[in-house]
């Protein structure tokens, strides 16, 4: 006989199973359907194995495993319901159970049974609307500590740093990185947001192309989910409501309310940082009116940074990044100020990135309010 410990996705609390060693795991779903509040089939149920690295997860760390956008526990195997449970790719033949140790992990399918799932969609709509809630647009040397600081509402989670147990201690970001996007909490969860920031990396080689995807995969999904409610858009590679000389717009834009409030240049991984920084500025018309900034980034490969883009200064004196006065040209030329640099070939990189960027966008909604309508 065995005893497995098993633990719901989203809610944490284990709870066992006692089952005979030559059981099926469709066996084994059946006793679970019998101890959880879950109103489907059996069948329907998703199990997976609790074990990264070779070994079981504790508490904290089952608690802290959160859905992917696909409905899926990435990282973890999943449990074949014709497979005996001593199957070597379950939980094998020499299974010893040590104090602390979680063994299945469970996924209920979305609206079935669904007080879980509610209680954390709840939730997350309550943290979206008030990580929006900002009653103006802060001037630049406030934008500069804001995008460094901490999120100013934090994600509640049940372990914050079992999130990245399963990483080891040099792929783990550092204590302090977790604590400016996350909180402990046992009761709150935010799983829409998560996805956003636990999901697995688009495959690339050293190409531009091979890039796309993987950047948008971390920038474009995580202003989707910020503004999803909202009135916004975005396109690549046009120069609609982007206020450029050119008709080829920014590789990468963002607006809201009909304003490109955000923009990216992307260059191919080893170009020098300078190419798509420069490209940021090179064709664009200041048509915003009193705004004292707009928001965008430039990167190569992995290597990404952050700027505010900044009005040109009446006689066109200013200085771009502390360089001689730009050459007097039919546009004044723009300027930027960097907000911050991000290796997106670490998970540290991806958080500090997330946690930055929704900085920049609770400041860009009432900045994009006060912006003039382009055409």
């Amino acid at each position: 006989m065995l005893t497995l410990l098993c633990v719901v996705v989203g809610e944490g609390k284990p709870f066992p199973i006692d089952i005979a060693a030559d059981q099926s795991v469709g066996h084994l779903k059946d006793k679970i359907k019998g101890e959880i509040d879950y109103d489907g089939d059996a069948d329907e149920l998703d199990l997976y194995l609790a074990k990264t690295g070779g070994a079981w997860l504790d508490t904290d760390g089952a608690k802290a495993v959160a859905l992917d956008e696909d409905g899926k526990v990435a990282g973890f195997d999943a449990m074949d319901p014709t497979f005996s449970l001593t199957n070597p790719k379950c939980i094998g033949v020499n299974f010893k159970r040590n104090d602390g140790d979680i063994h299945v992990l469970v996924v209920v399918p979305e609206g079935v049974g669904g007080k879980v799932n509610n209680q954390l969609q709840d939730f997350d709509e309550e943290w979206l609307t008030d990580i929006m809630t900002y009653s103006e647009l802060p001037d630049l040397s406030h934008l500069v500590e804001k995008v460094s600081g901490p999120l100013r509402i934090r994600i509640p989670t049940a372990s914050p740093a079992g999130l990245f147990a399963h990483l080891n201690v040099f792929q783990s970001p550092p204590v302090q990185s977790i604590v400016q996007v996350f909180e402990e909490n046992a009761i709150k969860h935010c799983p829409e947001v998560m996805k956003r920031i636990l999901f697995n990396d688009a495959s690339v080689s050293t190409t531009k192309e091979s890039f796309i995807g993987f950047w948008d995969n971390i920038i474009l999904q995580t202003l989707l989910v910020i503004f999803q409610r909202t009135g916004c858009s975005w396109d690549r590679n046009s120069s609609n409501e982007t206020s450029t000389l050119s008709s080829y717009g920014p590789d990468f834009i963002f607006r809201l309310l009909h304003v490109c409030v955000f923009r990216g240049e992307e260059e191919r991984s080893g170009e020098d940082q300078e190419v798509p920084r420069k490209e940021l500025i090179d064709k664009l018309v200041w048509t915003y009116g009193e705004a004292p900034y707009l928001s965008g980034y430039s990167v190569c490969g992995f290597e990404m940074r952050l700027h505010a883009i900044l009005p040109p200064c009446e006689g066109n004196q200013q200085k771009d990044q502390g360089r001689r006065p730009c050459k007097k040209r039919r546009f004044p030329m723009c300027s930027t100020v960097p907000l911050g640099f991000f290796h997106l070939g670490t998970v540290c990189g991806h958080l500090d990135l997330f946690r930055s960027l929704v900085n920049i966008l609770s400041a860009l909604f009432p900045g994009s309010k006060n912006a003039p309508r382009l055409k």
